[in-house]
């Protein structure tokens, strides 16, 4: 079902949230404070938006 809409996803998220989904990234990681050699397991990664700034934090994140 999700090979349907990955496309969109993002977009259509970001949309339907009225933006709001950067937002919760953004808080989520500063939260988390990923660093180098941090084990992060992300479960239902989706398209990797949120998985993305935590591996550019230098955490090796596992989707």
């Amino acid at each position: 079902m999700f090979d349907g809409v990955a496309k969109r996803y993002d977009i259509m998220n970001d949309l339907l949230s009225l933006g709001q989904t950067k937002a919760w990234r953004k808080k989520a990681t500063a939260i988390i404070s990923p660093t180098s050699g941090m084990k992060i397991l992300d479960i239902a990664a989706g398209t990797g938006s949120s998985s993305r700034p935590l591996a550019d934090a230098g955490a090796d994140v596992i989707r």
